[in-house]
C-alpha cells in the first residue's frame, strides 16, 4: 500500500492483486479517499492461470501495465532448516516466488517492450544475499528471483525496460521502501538495491545452527555459548542486537531488549553501541579470491 500511495501521488493508476477480496476492497476505498484510482482483483500466485487472468483484468480496467511490483509474503511457518528440506517443501516456495514472478512478467512484458518503456520490480528477503539455513526453501526462491531480475535487466536495458530488485535486510519503514522504488524507476540505475546489511541475519543464523536460537520470533532457546575467538564474539554481539531490534518491532517488551543487552555486556559488548559493539566486517571478512 505504501507503493500504491507513492506511485498514485505521481499520477499512476493502481492495480492490486492479492488473495482476499475483502482486503482489496478496503485498499481500493483507502486509495479512493486519496484521489487515487485503483482496482483490486483477487488471485493466488500459486494459481498461475488465475494470476494471468487477474493481471488481464487489471489491464482491461486500467490499461497497459507501466510498472509491475512482485512481492508475495513468505509464511514463516512454511520455512524449514536446510538439513530437513525435501522436494515437497522446496516446491511451493519456488512456485510462489520465482514461478509466480515469471508468470507475472510474461503477462506484461510484451506490452512494455512494444512501448519501449516500463519497469519490473521484485522485493526480496535478506536470504538472497546471505547464508540462512533456517530459511532454506524460501532462500532458494528469493535467490532465483534475484538472478531472474539481473538477467531481465541486462536483456531489457537496450529495449528501454528496467528490471530491479530490492532486498530487505533489516526492520524497515514501508514508506521509505516505496521512495526507494520510485527512485529506482525514475533513474533506471543499478538493478540491485540492499536495504540494510544481510550479514546481520547471517550472524543470527550462526546462533540458530548452534541450537540456541529460534527462527521466529527471533530469540534464544538455550544458553549463549562462550565465544571461542574475536570473530565469534562479533557474530554473537550482532546476533544479540538483531534479537533486540526484532523484539522492539514485534512489541515483545523492553525486558527482552535489556536481557539481550546484558548478555552482550557479559561477553564484552556495549549496549549503547551499534550492534552492541560487534563489527560486521570482522564477523564476515571479504571472500578471498584468486586472480
Amino acid at each position: 500500500m505504501s507503493l500504491a500511495r507513492r506511485f498514485g501521488r505521481e499520477g499512476y493508476q493502481i492495480g492490486l492483486i492479492s488473495r482476499s477480496q475483502k482486503k482489496l476492497d478496503a485498499y481500493v476505498k483507502e486509495l479512493s479517499g486519496l484521489k487515487i484510482k485503483s482496482v483490486g482483483v483477487p488471485a493466488d500466485v500459486l494459481d498461475r492461470d488465475g494470476l494471468k487472468a487477474a493481471i488481464a483484468s487489471v489491464v482491461t480496467q486500467l490499461g497497459p501495465i507501466d510498472v509491475l511490483e512482485y512481492s508475495p509474503l513468505l509464511d514463516m511457518g512454511s520455512l524449514v532448516d536446510v538439513l530437513f528440506m525435501d522436494v515437497e517443501q522446496a516446491q511451493p516456495q519456488l512456485d510462489m516466488q520465482i514461478l509466480g514472478a515469471v508468470t507475472s512478467v510474461r503477462a506484461v512484458l510484451d506490452g512494455m517492450i512494444k512501448k519501449g518503456d516500463g519497469a519490473l520490480l521484485f522485493t526480496l528477503g535478506a536470504s538472497a544475499y546471505s547464508s540462512c539455513p533456517s530459511h532454506s526453501n524460501g532462500s532458494l526462491g528469493v535467490v532465483a528471483m534475484k538472478q531472474y531480475a539481473l538477467m531481465l535487466n541486462t536483456a531489457l536495458k537496450p529495449k528501454g525496460v528496467y528490471a530491479g530488485c530490492l532486498a530487505i535486510g533489516q526492520p524497515h519503514d514501508s514508506d521509505e521502501i516505496a521512495d526507494i522504488y520510485w527512485d529506482k524507476v525514475q533513474k533506471k540505475g543499478p538493478c540491485e538495491t540492499l536495504y540494510g546489511d544481510p550479514r546481520v541475519q547471517a550472524c543470527y543464523e550462526i546462533l540458530l545452527a548452534q541450537g540456541v536460537g529460534r527462527v521466529f520470533p527471533p530469540g534464544l532457546v538455550g544458553k549463549l555459548p562462550v565465544p571461542r575467538d574475536e570473530n565469534e564474539k562479533n557474530i554473537f554481539l550482532i546476533a544479540l542486537q538483531h534479537i533486540a531490534k526484532c523484539a522492539v518491532i514485534l512489541g515483545e517488551g523492553q525486558a527482552k531488549v535489556d536481557e539481550m543487552a546484558e548478555l552482550a555486556e557479559s561477553i564484552g559488548g556495549d549496549r549503547n553501541a551499534p550492534h552492541f559493539g560487534g563489527v560486521v566486517d570482522k564477523a564476515f571478512p571479504q571472500i578471498s579470491t584468486f586472480a
